[in-house]
This record gives C-alpha cells, structure tokens and sequence, in this order.
C-alpha cells in the first residue's frame, strides 16, 4: 500500500513519524516567543486570527512595553474588562499579561545590549521598563538562562575577556 493511502487511514492526531514508529502529535499552541513577535512586528496575519480586543492589548504592549502598564489600564484599552482580558491572554496565547509584558522587556533588552555593546545595563533596563536593576537581571536570567552581563559578553563577534 503507498505511504499516502497509509496516512489517510490515521487519524489526524495520531498522524505516522517520519521512522513510521511513533505517532506525531498534534501541533502546540504557539509559544509566548511568538507573541513577542507578533506584539512587536504587528504581525497582521497572526492577529488576524486573535480576539479583536486581545489583538488591541498587543499592539499596545507592542508599542507602550516600556511603560507602567497594568492590567485595568491594558483592559481599557482593549475595550474588555480585565477578568476577561486575562481569560484571553490564559486561553488564546497560553501565558499571563505580565508574562508576556516580560518577555517583551527582555527581548528588547536584548536587542539593545546586542546594538550598543557599551550602553551600561542599568540604562538597558530603564530603556525596557524595569525602574530596579536587581529585578531585571532576574527576570533576564529566569527567561534567557544567563544574566545581561553573560548574554553580552557571549554575543558574536565579543571578544572574551577574562
């Protein structure tokens, strides 16, 4: 019988891998990283697809991520309330509003330790919205693995220091 005619005697969800062996399971929900992007690119066709109102909420995380943001202000700017923003935010892409405010800051954070290797950390920290330097290199290292230091010091085209 020819591998196609196989396939379609699978179920979807219990699709064959690439050995034949083990079954392929069904795609993920889309990993926080790729609402980062979404936020900061506006990606239209990935948008598209959200709750108008949790599209609003990252388009305005996207733009305004350097600010103090809170969850009633993001909500109004939505035009949903804050219960069902968080809904949204839980259902829709898998991961909290301050969890993905996080990620945004450090992603930033990245960009511009990698675009000006001698902007001292603690501007790269003001610049992304963290008004503490202690709580930024946390939240750096809890979501990079390395602390701002590291990651710049580790960044192509670095020489090592010792």
């Amino acid at each position: 019988m020819p591998a196609h005619a196989e396939s379609t005697t699978q179920p979807a969800e219990q699709s064959v891998g690439p050995s034949g062996a083990a079954p392929v399971p069904p795609p993920a929900p889309a990993p926080a990283d790729h609402w980062v992007h979404c936020a900061l690119t506006r990606d239209p066709a990935a948008l598209a697809r959200l709750h108008g109102g949790l599209r609003k909420a990252l388009v305005f995380l996207g733009e305004r991520f350097a600010d103090p943001i809170t969850l009633d202000e993001l909500s109004r700017q939505a035009h949903v309330s804050p219960s069902h923003l968080s809904y949204l935010f839980r259902t829709e892409l898998r991961t909290s509003f301050k969890g993905l405010l996080g990620r945004i800051r450090i992603h930033k954070a990245q960009e511009l330790l990698a675009a000006d290797r001698r902007l001292p950390i603690t501007e790269v920290a003001m610049n992304v919205g963290y008004g503490d330097l202690s709580h930024f290199e946390k939240s750096f290292r809890r979501i990079v693995g390395q602390s701002p230091r590291e990651y710049r010091r580790n960044l192509p085209g670095t020489a090592a220091r010792g």
